[in-house]
């Protein structure tokens, strides 16, 4: 094993021989991108421990570069999102104190501001004196979690690095410039530690944002601009532009590109491309903008990005009330601004914070882009309800929308709705990883398929809605799939919740029950349908193996095809209202 530096920082974490793979990845790919991402020397040990763990030892220059490496890892071994991910880690033992701060203190800010639990186990002792300790939290604050504990670190050495264990001493090098704590907590949540460097203070945006490619209509396609002090420029773009181009080459981008000089205090990196592509290429040019900076005696301290959000999804962004920015604030613990104007079919959206929290921002960002924000595209809604989210904040978008006050047209009989439910936790592999299973689901079935946001599914808290639009045929193969993704590891125990309009109960239920006992005895199932209306539906229950609610779920769309009464069905139009 290669030999560290000894005036890096560094860390363990202790990573069950079981899932080690997905950190290897093929043929080595996963530590090698994550060395890439980190630019930390990252070493996984061939031999398990006692315990069956296998050590694998991160060191880098900086706080931010081990946070770095936290994350990237997090990401190899959870799941994208999961909110109760578990890490062991390996401390030096010199590094305990500033980690847990004064009375636990440290601690304490680390859950307050991440939203993560660390905790230090006080009788189990790791390798070389080490202290063991516990990261339990949401996959994309773990990196965060340990940004804030190892700040804690200079904070209790006021800037000065503590000694080392056994080889590893001397980090006065790499903690003399402490990382700044994140956004929030110096707008009254504790004020930011004292730099021992000028930093090189992020620029704003020009009034205009300029050089933005016209948005191509795909959700999954990213852009984004990175600013860069002028006189850092060089460095990223190399000579005759060399490390520019191996940006482009190595991150898989579609473009990475630098703005030409212009009137403004900034030149910015364009890059496009996947959204975990241009994380790689926006790590690529951080790290060259950091080493640069350093080189010149000046700290990095926070990064400046403009995210362009499709004006269509726009809303979908801001959320009910606000409610959507909110939370992408709080949970990154970066500064978030939505632009009003329009760049080429673009909102541009300003980030400013630590890198990490400016990365995670973006995540939650593109997240509501294509979970949310691709539906609004597709039926033409987005820019309508995106004005609505600026100008209307107090009051609900459903009741408020104009739209939803006109009568609606009714639907053409083969172009008929249905609505089911789905667990609120299953709702991830229903919509895939950025929209992927939806698209498939959508292209393979001829359906039109939406999910339905948490915010406008106030009578199912736990639950999402998916409303299938189409003839019978298209929406009885969505119903297939959906129902497949979101129990596909309970197959011998799927919930079917489906909504049908009160008109529509009746032909479910039949002249006498006559409908309902035939699904019954088809299907094999205790089908029920409630007689408790909700926004003037009614839900119809089964629970059973896969093959028989499938069976159920497709008699019940075609009994409610022709409802007794001829009212409901196929022809009633999806209602607007929250449901």
């Amino acid at each position: 094993m290669a030999e560290f530096d000894n005036s890096n920082l560094s860390l363990s974490v202790l990573v069950p021989s079981n899932i080690a793979g997905a950190l290897i990845g093929k043929g080595g790919q996963g530590l090698i991108s994550i060395r890439e991402m980190s630019q930390c020397q990252v070493q996984l040990r061939r031999e398990p421990d006692a315990r069956g763990n296998r050590r694998c030892d991160i060191q880098g220059p900086t706080v931010e570069h081990i946070a770095s490496a936290t994350h990237a890892i997090a990401c190899r071994l959870f799941p994208e999102g999961a909110s109760d991910c578990s890490m062991t880690l390996s401390i030096p033992q010199s590094y305990a104190g500033g980690v847990i701060g004064k009375g636990g203190e440290n601690l304490k800010r680390v859950r307050e501001q991440t939203g993560v639990r660390l905790q230090m186990d006080r009788e189990n002792i790791g390798e070389g004196g080490d202290r063991i300790a516990s990261l339990v939290g949401d996959q994309r604050q773990l990196g965060a979690a340990i940004r804030v504990a190892y700040n804690g670190i200079a904070s209790a050495n006021h800037g000065i690095a503590p000694g080392g264990r056994g080889g590893r001493g001397g980090h006065a090098q790499a903690m003399a410039q402490p990382y700044q704590t994140p956004y929030y907590a110096q707008h009254g949540h504790g004020a930011p530690m004292t730099r021992q460097m000028p930093h090189a203070a992020p620029v704003p945006p020009p009034a205009t944002v300029t050089a933005v490619r016209r948005f191509s209509g795909d959700v999954n396609d990213v852009q984004l601009h990175m600013s860069v002090p002028p006189k850092f420029i060089g460095a990223i773009l190399g000579k005759e532009g060399s490390e520019i181009k191996r940006v482009l080459a190595e991150s898989n981008c579609t473009n990475v590109s630098v703005t030409k000089r212009e009137a403004g205090p900034d030149r910015r990196v364009v890059i496009m491309g996947g959204l975990e592509d241009c994380v790689r290429a926006q790590s690529m040019v951080y790290n060259m903008y950091t080493t640069a900076a350093q080189a010149a005696g000046e700290d990095v301290s926070d990064v400046s990005v403009i995210f362009m959000v499709p004006q269509a999804c726009a809303g979908a962004v801001i959320g009910k009330e606000g409610a959507n920015l909110k939370r992408i604030r709080e949970q990154a613990s970066a500064k978030v601004k939505l632009e009003r104007e329009e760049v080429e079919g673009y909102r541009p959206c300003l980030l400013q914070g630590a890198f990490d929290a400016v990365l995670s921002a973006e995540r939650l960002i593109q997240e509501q882009v294509v979970t949310e924000g691709a539906e609004a595209l597709s039926n033409g809604q987005g820019k309508r309800r995106a004005e609505f989210m600026d100008g209307a904040m107090d009051a609900p978008y459903q009741n408020q929308s104009q739209e939803a006050k006109r009568p609606r047209m009714a639907v053409a009989q083969d172009h008929g709705s249905s609505k089911l439910l789905v667990p609120g936790r299953a709702a991830g592999a229903v919509i895939g990883k950025q929209g992927s299973t939806l698209k498939q689901m959508r292209e393979s079935t001829g359906a039109q398929i939406e999910v339905v946001p948490q915010e406008r599914t106030m009578h199912f808290p736990q639950e999402r809605v998916v409303i299938l639009k189409g003839n019978l045929a298209c929406r009885s193969a969505a119903m297939t799939q959906v129902l497949q993704a979101a129990f596909e590891r309970d197959g011998q125990g799927v919930f079917l919740k489906m909504l049908v309009s009160s008109g529509a109960a009746g032909g479910v239920i039949g002249r006498q029950g006559s409908n309902l006992k035939a699904i019954r005895e088809t299907s094999g199932l205790n089908v029920q349908v409630e007689r408790e209306e909700i926004a003037g539906e009614r839900m119809v229950t089964a629970n059973g193996p896969m093959e028989a609610v499938l069976n159920a779920a497709h008699m019940v769309m075609e009994s409610a095809e022709a409802p007794a009464g001829g009212k409901g069905g196929a022809g009633q139009p999806v209602p607007t209202a929250a449901y």
